[in-house]
């Protein structure tokens, strides 16, 4: 088994930047977040950190990049596995709330930005979120071609706002809007209970049932 490749001295310095950009634009929001207060964070000074990232900008797009490559990883992983397209969404819808239960500022810097964002930062995600967006529209492709889906399946834009809102707002907005001691989302029963429900609006609103041959004799 080959070894891990170390990461240099530069690499672990840019990673530690990150973490704590992560952390600083989750609490702040773009607008209100600090370089200085990353910089401390990070246990660097301001101009170091500006060595490796020219502003605030380019670091906010380098943590967004970060975040939303390692996701779209885990859902082409889920996606391209074998078996039937139906348990493959499922799996995919999984792996999205797995990775946003693991990293929680993720969460909140989607409930954040997604309400506040410029123009400008708008403009910086579309190329993150490109590849998800061709995954989903591949998705889609074979659900018609396979007739998995129903044959009036909810918009693709409607479903991720459905599926990532209510995770969204189950791990980042409740613990704040209605906090209750009893109330924890990221303990493991209630993290099943919300896969669970997750699992059955996406089958109901996809419609998905298993393949079924079209003429020809071909799935």
């Amino acid at each position: 088994m080959p070894r891990p490749q170390r990461l240099s001295r530069g690499e672990l310095t840019r990673q530690q930047i990150l973490d704590a950009a992560t952390e600083h634009f989750a609490r702040h929001g773009f607008a209100g977040a600090r370089i200085e207060a990353i910089a401390e964070d990070a246990h660097l000074g301001g101009p170091a950190l500006l060595y490796h990232f020219r502003d605030k900008r380019q670091l906010y797009v380098a943590t967004l990049e970060r975040a939303f490559g390692g996701l779209a990883e885990d859902l082409a992983r889920a996606l391209a596995a074998d078996g039937p397209l139906a348990d493959r969404i499922e799996a995919a819808v999984s792996a999205w709330l797995d990775f946003v239960a693991a990293r929680p500022a993720v969460a909140r810097i989607v409930l954040r930005e997604g309400a506040g964002a410029s123009p400008e930062l708008a403009n910086d995600f579309a190329p993150i979120a490109a590849p998800l967006l061709a995954m989903l529209d591949r998705i889609y492709e074979e659900g018609r071609r396979t007739r998995v889906f129903r044959d009036d399946p909810i918009e693709p834009l409607h479903l991720v706002s459905t599926v990532v809102g209510a995770t969204v707002f189950f791990l980042a907005a409740i613990p704040t809007l209605l906090p209750h001691p009893d109330f924890d989302p990221h303990d493991p029963e209630r993290l099943e209970t919300h896969r669970r429900e997750l699992l059955t609006i996406v089958r109901r609103l996809l419609g998905l049932r298993a393949p079924r041959l079209i003429p020809g004799g071909s799935p």
